[in-house]
């Protein structure tokens, strides 16, 4: 019997190897999939005028036909200059299509810009490159669409160039313009930017503002609203956090605040906070039970079946990637995701996806989650 229970192992063991293989490769495939957030920012439609009147002057200069301005281009560059805020590139946020894809013409450019202050200054930047001096020289165009998107102090700028004709329809004004904006999972880096101490006492409450780095430009940012996400809290004893994201703290202690999207949850971040100048919270009988209260009952389950062996007690504790007290085939998955990429966990998710505690995470770290899972 002894031999035919090794036997069984090692062939699941082989079984959940190769699912594994598997679900990598898959995986891989799917690096480029994308998720959907709405930004929030200052359309300028008050400065379009302005830079195609520049632009016009370069290209009589050259002695080149002027552009006119078209409505339906002038929306597409506003959508593309939203899109800069997320995604810094000539390629929109999602890394499949480019900002051209938006264009309907058999000939088409686009030039792309960030933190001048003006049309002129924009303008002349534009000039000033090569590239993008020959896009707005270029004597096959007939029409032309201008975004200008204000965002977190900073101002993202395009330019749209087709060989279809314009309709001269413009519009002036400012306005706080929403854009659905598909962003892929690879360009997409969520950090948590708040406390990590509070005086729970003098601040009973708290919202944190989660974040994503432009990875395309520099060390800007995004802000990814409370609507796109979940939030969890480790232990609801040390602080609760509502949909909205707001924390409200109960007692003294440490917890952490897990934040993921809700479309995709492996996309997440994880922050540690520690509560003083409150009590130790204590619930009363008829409040529930938090995570934090059913993963250790999960735990001490597993100690009472055998006292002898606390080897799989430790895998339980370090296999919970996500840190929502259980560990699931959701946590093989982070795993997976984080070899190939497509994920990167932050320091307290790599802490409990090393499971075999070799200093590195693999398929091997993957692969005893499953057994963990499947009661190996």
């Amino acid at each position: 019997m002894k031999n035919f229970k090794t036997f069984l192992k090692k062939s699941i063991a082989f079984i959940l190897a190769a699912n594994i293989y598997i679900i990598s490769t898959a995986l891989n495939a799917f690096a480029s999939n994308s998720v959907t957030i709405t930004m929030t920012v200052e359309s300028d439609y008050s400065v379009v005028e302005d830079v195609v009147k520049y632009t016009n002057e370069i290209r009589n200069n050259v002695g080149v036909n002027a552009v006119t301005i078209d409505s339906a281009l002038t929306e597409a560059a506003m959508q593309r200059a939203a899109e800069l805020v997320v995604f810094f590139n000539h390629t929109r946020p999602d890394g499949l299509n480019s900002g051209l894809s938006l264009v309907k013409a058999t000939s088409k450019a686009e030039n792309i810009a960030s933190g001048q202050l003006n049309a002129r200054d924009v303008v002349d930047a534009w000039r000033t490159s090569p590239g993008h001096y020959a896009n707005m020289t270029a004597s096959n165009y007939s029409s032309i669409g201008v975004g200008c998107a204000y965002y977190n102090g900073t101002y993202y700028w395009c330019q749209l160039f087709a060989n279809s004709k314009g309709d001269g329809i413009s519009v002036s004004g400012v306005f706080e313009s929403d854009y659905d904006v598909k962003v892929a999972k690879s360009n997409m880096v969520m950090e948590y930017k708040g406390i990590t101490k509070i005086d729970g006492k003098t601040n009973p409450t708290y919202k944190p503002t989660i974040i994503s780095k432009n990875i395309g430009f520099g060390e800007t940012f995004y802000e990814i609203t409370a609507n796109f996400l979940d939030y969890k809290s480790s232990n609801t004893n040390v602080f609760d956090v509502n949909e909205d994201g707001v924390v409200s703290f109960k007692g003294k202690g440490k917890a952490t605040l897990n934040i993921s999207l809700k479309e995709d949850p492996s996309l997440c971040t994880n922050v540690e906070i520690q509560v003083a100048g409150l009590p130790e919270y204590v619930p009363s009988p008829n409040e529930s039970s938090s995570c934090q209260d059913d993963s250790s009952s999960k735990i001490n389950n597993v100690i009472d079946s055998n006292p002898t062996d606390i080897s799989q007690t430790d895998a339980y504790q370090m296999g919970d990637v996500d840190l929502n007290g259980k560990v699931e085939t959701t946590d093989t998955l982070m795993i997976l995701k984080h070899v190939v990429g497509i994920v990167s966990l932050d320091p307290t998710q790599a802490k409990y996806a090393d499971v075999d505690e070799d200093g590195k995470i693999t398929t091997s770290d993957a692969l005893l989650v499953l057994q963990i899972v499947v009661g190996i």
